[in-house]
């Protein structure tokens, strides 16, 4: 399995998996797994990260590397005003764990190409000078006719 290109650097990222069953968000912590919400192919988490590398490395952890989808979508110093921006509008998507704060991963069967779209938008209008990284075709959507 090739390793994604991912940099050590501030940025966006949407993570997707390909694991058939549900697995826990926090599976690798026996004490709290069983608690916790559970994921599969059908959801997808839009998120920031100070080192997108090790984000990367913390979702092979949990997940195994075989199953984790990993898109860096852009590099930027402050990626939390811009997640929170594009959360903002997920709300109604997000799912929410047993205490019924709403997490960052996203109900089964909302794509991830429609939270891509979103953060291309949100993106461009409050943070035009952001770095889209090389070979990442998910901020396509900004020369798109539309």
């Amino acid at each position: 399995m090739t390793r994604p290109n991912v940099p050590s650097t501030p940025g966006l990222y949407i993570v997707t998996l390909k694991n058939k069953q549900r697995i826990s968000v926090n599976r690798n912590d026996r004490r709290i797994a069983h608690l916790c919400i559970t994921v599969n192919p059908e959801n997808c988490k839009f998120g920031h990260a100070k080192d997108l590398a090790r984000r990367y490395r913390d979702y092979c952890s949990v997940f195994r590397e075989r199953n984790v989808v990993f898109h860096p979508i852009a590099t930027l110093l402050n990626p939390r005003a811009i997640e929170r921006a594009v959360l903002d509008e997920l709300r109604p998507y997000r799912k929410s764990g047993r205490a019924r704060r709403l997490t960052e991963w996203l109900e089964d069967g909302f794509p991830a190409r429609q939270v891509a779209d979103l953060a291309a938008k949100v993106l461009a209008e409050h943070a035009p000078q952001h770095v889209r990284l090389p070979g990442m075709n998910l901020l396509l959507c900004l020369a798109r006719p539309g």
